[in-house]
């Protein structure tokens, strides 16, 4: 049946994905730190959030309905690609440190 009702556990998975999601975008600097009310990058939190995704993503290998393993992997390749601008963006930014002569 095409308009079956989501059971509880692909509930959870909904909003478990959905929360870590939120959090990467928040870490990026995509979105507002509700905590802080700013706009705040946090590389490695960000990177933190990307592996817990992916670690979900094997351990669910398999289990996911293809609309969940869908969503799961576009939002995983979304936060990626938009980890890696922000990379360099830190590193094009960064100051140069004097070379030794």
């Amino acid at each position: 049946m095409a308009n079956e009702k989501m059971d509880k556990n692909q509930m959870l998975f909904a909003g478990l994905l959905q929360s870590l999601v939120a959090s990467g975008w928040i870490y990026l600097g995509k979105r507002q730190n509700p905590a802080t009310a700013k706009i705040e990058v946090n590389l490695d939190e960000a990177s933190f959030t990307i592996d817990m995704i992916e670690m979900l993503k094997e351990k669910t290998h398999g289990n996911l309905t293809n609309v969940e393993t869908q969503i799961l992997e576009r939002s995983l390749s979304e936060l990626k690609m938009n980890f890696v601008e922000e990379k360099l963006k830190t590193e094009k930014n960064k100051p140069e440190s004097p070379s030794e002569t």
